[in-house]
């Protein structure tokens, strides 16, 4: 390698590093899910008003105090907090103090529920009447040889 080309290449790793620092490191990344495919993929889903926040820090989730209005999915369990990553880089999500939301989230194995960018979660004001009519009557999973199809409200679990 000539000198010139040697005496630039610290400049250039310097720029770019200050450049990613400038933008922020982007390490969550994952397939984004339609209801229907994450309700089918999550161990809880509920409707549940935020009522309160504890922020974690570094890798310290925060902690989301929830109100419980309505267990769609999951084991009966009076959920009253889930957990998020602290960083949007971590996905982590944000959530209002005071909002109705369906949240869909995974169950750890000490029994606390957690959620990140990677699941579902919308205000629930802002579903559309077909998503809540999924979500009521038990959205049906899509498997690669059938159809897609709702649940009956009387019955069971339909293939």
């Amino acid at each position: 390698m000539s000198w010139t080309l040697k005496s630039l290449m610290l400049p250039l790793m310097l720029l770019c590093m200050w450049q990613l620092q400038q933008e922020g490191a982007h390490a969550c990344r994952c397939a984004q899910l339609n209801l229907q495919q994450a309700f089918c993929q999550v161990d809880v889903v509920i409707e549940a008003e935020v009522v309160g926040v504890t922020v974690g820090g570094g890798f310290i989730p925060i902690k989301y105090d929830i109100q419980l209005n309505k267990l769609f999915k999951g084991p009966r369990k009076n959920f009253d907090s889930i957990y998020t990553a602290s960083s949007s880089a971590s996905c982590g999500i944000t959530l209002n103090i005071g909002v109705n939301y369906l949240l869909m989230g995974r169950l750890q194995s000490d029994g606390s529920l957690h959620i990140s960018s990677c699941d579902f979660f919308k205000r629930w004001q802002d579903l559309s009447v077909i998503q809540k009519e999924c979500v009521l009557q038990g959205c049906a999973c899509k498997w690669p040889d059938r159809v897609l199809v709702a649940r009956p409200s009387a019955g069971g679990p339909t293939s």
